[in-house]
């Protein structure tokens, strides 16, 4: 039974993965992800339903359009792989609960705002409201940890995990614009991060921030060895070295805090 439960929650997963990648597509583009229907990006031609099975249709279709035959990215496919696995692994760990369902949610909001802020250096305001809205739904019902024993108390605890996601960040903001004139932090990043301590609470949203700096440090210094042969782009325009996209990097770390942040962090204290 929970092999079967598991499949199921995979190939749910492959289907929200495809409505994701309407998501990531539209979203920044201000288009709704209801209508029209889906059409390929470059013909125009309305996908058929029976091209819309995830990964399945990719694959029996060679990735590429049935009318143009122009290549599809397989990127698509990757959102769908992601998003099904991601959720089985929330379900690994959580089972059919509360909790479960609150983590998908925030799963799938992790997924949409790593690709738009790829694609288009932007974390969505519509997302992050989206998160708030369903992060304190969740809060209330007590599907997250975090949550009291009365509705105060879980409201009083959301509200302190989102000071402690976007308090740190807002600090250096502040202290970035008053000692050289910019901003060290996106807006977006902020409201990623204040979402994230609703549903994380206080002490999993710090181990989440401090891990993603930590990620995005190390592939900082990955990308410093191309430095040289970077430094023609940068010196032309073509390449802007000091924007790097953080949200992904924040992404990352908060489904590693969501799933293992507790046991991380209790493992560390007992050091002391």
């Amino acid at each position: 039974m929970i092999y079967f439960m598991g499949a199921f929650v995979f190939i749910f997963g492959l289907f929200i993965g495809s409505f994701l990648n309407v998501c990531i597509y539209r979203i920044p583009k201000k288009k709704s992800i209801v209508s029209p229907p889906s059409t390929c990006p470059e013909c125009g031609t309305r996908i058929k339903w029976y091209d819309l099975f995830p990964v399945l249709s990719f694959l029996i279709l060679k990735g590429k359009c049935r009318s143009c035959k122009v290549k599809i990215s397989p990127r698509y496919m990757m959102v769908e792989l992601l998003t099904g696995l991601l959720f089985l692994a929330c379900f690994a760990l959580f089972g059919l609960s509360g909790q479960f369902l609150a983590y998908i949610v925030f799963t799938g909001i992790l997924i949409t705002i790593t690709f738009t802020d790829i694609d288009e250096m932007i974390i969505p305001d519509s997302i992050m409201i989206f998160g708030v809205i369903t992060g304190i739904l969740f809060v209330v019902l007590g599907f997250v940890p975090e949550a009291g024993a009365s509705i105060k108390e879980s409201l009083l605890a959301g509200l302190f995990g989102m000071l402690a996601g976007a308090g740190p960040l807002i600090i250096i903001n502040l202290l970035t614009l008053l000692f050289i004139k910019k901003a060290g932090v996106g807006g977006g990043d902020m409201k990623l991060m204040g979402v994230a301590g609703i549903y994380l609470g206080a002490t999993k949203v710090l181990f989440a921030l401090v891990l993603g700096v930590v990620i995005a440090g190390i592939f900082s210094v990955i990308s410093l060895k191309n430095k040289k042969k970077n430094d023609d782009e940068a010196k032309s325009g073509t390449l802007k070295l000091h924007e790097i996209p953080f949200g992904p990097y924040l992404a990352v770390a908060c489904f590693v805090s969501m799933l293992y942040g507790k046991q991380i962090v209790d493992w560390y204290l007992s050091f002391y």
